[in-house]
């Protein structure tokens, strides 16, 4: 198989994801996060993070390390807890798991026709690798 089939089925199986239920759900719920009633959450839990993330740069004994700890789990609970992230999560790990697989499925099949010649490698075409 050379480098044109490749792209056109990396192409023809982007394509297909795009039309995907899994996929239109992900959009849908990475919206969900454009809600008015969430971006508040998503900057406190930001500039928390930013803060926390600051204060463990000299480590666990800066003077404000656990207020800013605390600080850090309040925002993540508030926007954890709300609906729209759950379904985010939710989505995003489904859509990751998916891509995950397909990523292990696509090396598997690499990986059983690559031939080596020396440093170069090449997918074969049919059953008999290499010869």
């Amino acid at each position: 198989m050379d480098f044109s089939e490749l792209s056109m089925l990396a192409f023809e199986a982007s394509d297909e994801l795009k039309q995907s239920q899994m996929y239109q759900d992900y959009l849908q719920s990475l919206s969900g996060l454009n809600d008015e009633s969430i971006k508040p959450l998503i900057k406190a839990f930001e500039a928390a993070k930013y803060q926390y993330d600051q204060i463990m740069i000299i480590g666990k004994h800066h003077p404000d390390f656990k207020s800013s700890s605390a600080r850090l789990v309040q925002a993540k609970t508030s926007l954890y807890q709300t609906h729209q992230y759950k379904a985010y999560l939710s989505a995003y790990e489904t859509l990751n798991h998916y891509l995950g697989d397909v990523s292990d499925q696509i090396n598997r099949t690499l990986e059983s026709c690559l031939v080596g010649n020396g440093t170069k490698k090449a997918c074969q075409k049919g059953n008999n690798h290499g010869q």
